[in-house]
């Protein structure tokens, strides 16, 4: 019995450092465990990261020919306006026109388009006001005025009329209308719907029943809005 007694110490002695060693053997394998699993949400959080960084990089690629015309566009107008207009105006003219080509890809409107269409009316002098009484940089008339105004909800007003802003707002909703016009009438060309933006739709269609030749001296306008379009696509980059 003594004998026996002798060993109790010693086997509780082993019982007990074999609990240790498996406790500790838990401890580590749980913290092998918990490393594995920070290791795992780390790489799937790296991973979406990464894919949501490739969509960004994706869609910077998508956008950046327009960012760089659209930035184009402001710059040329800035220069071409010679401070007068602020830089808020010219950002918001810029934006405007950008918008408008977006809207109206299916008619082929383009930035440069309207730009020369600027320059030719009124040199980018947004109080340019003619003998005829067409106001601001687009040179439009009371009443096509008054009809745009109409849609956006805005009385007219010599003020109005010569607000840059809303000045260009309503031009390109003028050359919208005159283009869609132009093409129902199977007459895809820019020369009618220029031409008409200059004459007016009535006037055009008096030279259709003249039979005025496309070379003659009453359709200026739409060559000379042309070659100043076609400069604009190489400044602005459309």
């Amino acid at each position: 019995m003594k004998k026996l007694s002798g060993w109790i110490p010693i086997v509780l002695s082993v019982v007990i450092v074999i609990s240790l060693f498996m406790t500790g053997f838990s401890m580590v394998s749980a913290m092998f465990k918990s490393v594995d699993q920070r290791v795992e949400q780390n790489r799937q959080q790296a991973a979406t990261e990464i894919n949501s960084l490739q969509l960004e990089v994706g869609l910077i690629k998508t956008l950046l020919p327009d960012a760089v015309q659209y930035l184009n566009m402001g710059k040329s107008i800035s220069i071409a306006s010679k401070g007068s207009m602020t830089p808020g105006q010219i950002a918001e003219i810029a934006r405007i026109i950008y918008n408008r080509c977006n809207l109206n890809q299916d008619i082929g409107i383009e930035p440069a388009m309207i730009i020369a269409i600027i320059e030719q009316e009124s040199n980018f002098n947004p109080k340019a006001i003619s003998y005829a009484g067409a106001f601001g940089l687009m040179q439009l008339t009371r009443d096509i005025f008054e009809m745009h105004l109409r849609d956006i909800g805005i009385p007219f007003s010599n003020q109005v009329a010569l607000d840059p802003v809303i000045n260009v707002e309503c031009g390109t909703r003028e050359l919208v209308r005159l283009r869609r016009y132009w093409m129902e009438q199977g007459r895809n060309d820019w020369h009618n719907t220029l031409n008409s933006y200059f004459w007016g739709v009535r006037g055009m269609w008096q030279f259709e029943r003249a039979k005025l030749p496309a070379t003659a001296s009453e359709f200026f306008y739409s060559r000379a809005v042309i070659v100043k379009s076609n400069k604009w696509k190489e400044l602005i980059g459309s």
